[in-house]
């Protein structure tokens, strides 16, 4: 097979150019290679610019696209950095990768138990595998279970990148990866070295001989058929199906035995039941409630008592975790997560120590929290364009509006004259589908049990959203009707939680799998108003 050499931080590796039967890009080529510890990546869209890749000299430099332009600048594109997914790897080309990226540490050992049980004195592993983060926390047996809702940034809980997200940003462009000759068994081979790693980090840090005994896994349907290696063909295509329902217990070469959290449908898988064992059979909140874990996919669950639940799921994409947006980014050190505005502008909030530096990137909470302020400024209008000049009022507005910058590409607001970050058309619009997602699927389901959003104990917001947003923005962007936000409550990582809690209480899953196979799944794409029900959703105001 024809090959191409990386240089990764002076270290030469030779990879494949293409898999069989298809051709990868340079970006899927090298970050699916299991060499890279991987960025948070827009996976393929060509906004991110985390993808870059030197062509070193003697290798034929292909020419730039107008978005690396934009990307990388004129100096960069002269000293042969590209974007990897806008090219293709040649047979004996040489590329290096910039300096920052770090490769993966090797393995201290193979990862592996024959228990069949958590073993006094031994420890289980809770693990939430998102499309785009993965979330694990060490879980001792022996010891009560007194935060079901504990939030991943506790101590001994950990998040990393999936390594999966070289093959595309959200759960289609995986499945479709994996439709390919050997993508399946690539995709299958990263997740279960994450695991692996996840495993080994997780004995080190015990210590005094400590090993994992079992794995409890929450994924979506896509993720655990990806990491099981299960066949994906029923949720690549419509009409979805469900070929494999978890319940049940795996055994992976080289991984301590794998205990895997119920599937309900194609679109409702082991993350949101989970996260609905976390709240109702853990911490007994009240019923009824609402269960909203907002990842990549939107994950809904209206628990009307113990027996009684309705399900529903659409596609938000990944801006929501940072990705796919132009100035996006994970939440992190120098990471921007929320604003306010007062008469001398808008302030961005990061977490961390003071004085730490420029701000990095923006979140998905930053972002809503920053359209929600231009919004009520007069800057953005409720359909999501930019206003005109002269539908500025305000003499606040008036200043803000000095920093908006209108080209070619389309409009952006920049959050100062000196600041790199901006605001662009593309990401409102993004923002602007997943409040359309939101409000409808909120309100189908309401509908469907004949219920009024103040006849819910609570809103549960669980995922990168839920740990951050304030729940004000929400109403005045038309997330949640007005007056709701007292319903609100942060409910942190309950797909980890819920993982921890069937660890600590295995009595626990027979319910769980009993409740996900009554769970009434709403199939909001093929009823046959969808399109205008959500074009209706598309705009910034509440009801």
């Amino acid at each position: 097979m024809p090959e191409f050499t990386l240089l990764l931080r002076g270290l030469p590796h030779t990879l494949d150019c293409a898999a069989p039967g298809s051709k990868m890009n340079l970006l899927q080529a090298v970050y699916l290679s299991g060499l890279l510890e991987p960025p948070s990546l827009c996976a393929g869209l060509g906004l991110c610019g985390r993808c870059r890749v030197r062509f070193l000299p003697g290798t034929p430099l292909p020419s730039p696209q107008p978005e690396e332009l934009d990307i990388l600048g004129e100096e960069a594109l002269e000293q042969g950095w590209r974007l990897a997914c806008r090219h293709y790897p040649e047979p004996g080309s040489r590329l290096e990768l910039p300096p920052e990226v770090a490769p993966l540490p090797p393995g201290r050992k193979k990862a592996g138990s024959d228990s069949t049980a958590a073993a006094a004195g031994h420890l289980a592993l809770a693990v939430d595998f998102g499309t785009t983060s993965l979330h694990f926390s060490s879980v001792p047996p022996e010891e009560s279970w007194n935060s079901p809702t504990a939030k991943p940034e506790q101590p001994g809980s950990r998040i990393r990148v999936n390594p999966q997200m070289g093959a595309g940003a959200e759960v289609i462009s995986r499945l479709a990866f994996a439709l390919h000759p050997r993508g399946l068994a690539r995709l299958g081979e990263l997740s279960r070295a994450a695991l692996a790693r996840m495993v080994e980090e997780t004995e080190a840090e015990a210590g005094g001989g400590r090993n994992v005994a079992e794995i409890c896994l929450a994924a979506n349907s896509a993720m655990t058929c990806l990491i099981l290696g299960k066949d994906v063909h029923g949720l690549a295509h419509a009409p979805y199906r469900l070929d494999y329902a978890g319940g049940c217990r795996e055994n992976l070469p080289g991984l301590p035995p794998l205990w895997v959290a119920p599937l309900a449908s194609p679109f409702i898988g082991g993350d949101i039941t989970a996260g609905y064992a976390a709240l109702a059979l853990g911490a007994g909140e009240p019923f009824p409630f609402l269960l909203a874990d907002l990842g990549t996919n939107g994950e809904f669950i209206l628990a009307l008592s113990p027996d009684t639940a309705l399900g529903a799921s659409l596609p938000l994409g990944p801006a929501l975790e940072g990705a796919g947006l132009r100035c996006g980014s994970g939440v992190g050190p120098g990471v921007i997560t929320d604003f306010t505005l007062s008469p001398r502008g808008l302030t961005p909030k990061i977490p961390g120590p003071a004085g730490a530096g420029p701000p990095g990137g923006i979140s998905g909470s930053g972002y809503i929290s920053l359209i929600r302020h231009l919004l009520q400024s007069g800057i953005l209008r409720p359909d999501g364009r930019f206003a005109s000049g002269g539908e500025i009022l305000s003499p606040l507005a008036g200043r803000l509006a000095g920093l908006l910058v209108r080209n070619k590409g389309g409009s952006l607001w920049r959050l100062s004259e000196s600041s790199p970050l901006y605001l662009a058309a593309s990401d409102v619009e993004e923002v602007l589908k997943i409040k359309a997602a939101f409000s409808l699927v909120l309100k189908s389901l309401l509908k469907a049990a004949s219920l009024r959003f103040t006849d819910l104990r609570a809103l549960h917001l669980a995922g990168t959203l839920g740990a951050h947003v304030r729940s004000g923005d929400l109403e005045v962007l038309g997330f949640i009707p007005p007056g709701g936000g007292s319903k609100v409550k942060a409910a942190g990582n309950t797909s980890l939680a819920g993982s921890a809690l069937l660890c600590r209480r295995p009595a626990l899953r027979p319910e769980l799998i009993r409740w996900s196979g009554r769970l009434n799944t709403l199939n909001l794409p093929e009823q046959e108003n969808f399109q205008s029900l959500y074009a209706e959703e598309m705009r910034f105001s509440p009801d």
